[in-house]
């Protein structure tokens, strides 16, 4: 019995182990499983935090654009506001300024009065207005109608006497009502106006189609009324005393105007003491420019030239005296476009 007890206690004692590990085990599997349970559980919320956030950061970045988008289209309003103030504050050009009161006088004196441009920023040189104002009142009714076209051309048709307001894109505002204007554009026309008036007061902008009817006098065509005639010889007088030089030059007379040129004048060229140095009386005149050169000029036609030492022919092919100083820019806006050469 003595040799067994040993056995049986070693016996018991692995049983005790064995016992002990598979406990630990089955301990070991429990956690594994627990492990495996938790780390999937884990795997599926960091994915879908991942998901998450990049959803997050997918609303971020559209969010920053549509604010950009925001920032640029404040940053174009504010820069219109700006250039439309800028506009406001800075007067016309001088000839677009001319061309619209000469206008505005043309439209009062032909019985519309209630037509009336308020405002324009560009004479172009293919004879048209930019950026036109123009309201349109009824005295009658007193309803009032605003064009805002982006062009503003005039057409005359010297056989039917009628000036045709036509206007292309933009819009009008009528009753409070804003509509486009017409894609072929949109026109008034103006009847029983004197076509010559309208072209000599207005060849930068005045588009003339037909011929005037046989039974009208010449004088009648090419004469202008009195107020436009000294209108013109002002435009002329103010432009020539920006010549720099020994002498200036003046408009003293003209009889009329036609084709663009002045006819049976008188100019004279003084000295810095008012002294009449010379004078000029030509069959016809004009101011000439040379975009090319930059020069401005008096171009005489016929008739002749008086100098100290006795009177000179003028050719009929044409004289020219430089007037220093000027550009062309100047003298078309000064003759609201009323020069020849180019």
């Amino acid at each position: 019995m003595r040799g067994r007890r040993p056995l049986i206690v070693a016996a018991v004692s692995l049983a005790a182990i064995s016992l002990g590990l598979a406990w630990r085990v089955g301990s070991l599997g429990a956690e594994l499983e627990e492990s495996e349970r938790l780390s999937g559980t884990r795997s599926q919320r960091v994915l879908e935090l991942e998901q998450q956030l990049q959803l997050a950061f997918a609303q971020r970045d559209a969010l920053a654009k549509a604010a950009d988008a925001i920032a640029e289209s404040r940053r174009q309003e504010l820069a219109s506001k700006a250039e439309k103030a800028r506009k406001e504050r800075q007067p016309p050009p001088e000839g677009v300024r001319l061309c619209v009161q000469s206008l505005n006088g043309l439209l009062t004196k032909s019985g519309n009065g209630g037509l009336r441009v308020l405002e324009a920023t560009e004479l172009t040189d293919d004879k048209a207005l930019l950026g036109v104002e123009m309201i349109d009142s009824d005295l009658a009714s007193g309803s009032r109608t605003l064009y805002l076209p982006e062009r503003l051309m005039v057409v005359v048709d010297r056989a039917k006497a009628t000036a045709t307001l036509l206007m292309q894109g933009g819009t009008k505002n009528e009753s409070r009502v804003r509509s486009p204007l017409p894609d072929g554009g949109f026109s008034i026309v103006l009847e029983g106006i004197v076509g010559v008036a309208w072209e000599a007061s207005l060849p930068a902008l005045v588009r003339a189609v037909g011929v005037y009817p046989e039974d009208v006098p010449q004088s009648r065509k090419s004469r202008l009324d009195p107020v436009a005639n000294q209108s013109w010889r002002t435009r002329i007088n103010d432009l020539l005393a920006l010549a720099s030089g020994d002498l200036t030059w003046r408009c003293e007379h003209f009889e009329s105007l036609e084709q663009g040129s002045f006819k049976n004048a008188l100019l004279t060229a003084s000295n810095r003491g008012h002294l009449i140095e010379r004078s000029a009386e030509p069959a016809r005149f004009a101011i000439k420019v040379d975009t090319k050169l930059g020069t401005v000029a008096i171009w005489l036609s016929g008739g002749k030239q008086h100098l100290r030492t006795g009177g000179v022919d003028i050719p009929e092919s044409g004289f020219e005296i430089l007037l220093l100083g000027l550009t062309p820019k100047q003298a078309r806006e000064a003759m609201l476009g009323l020069v020849a050469g180019e």
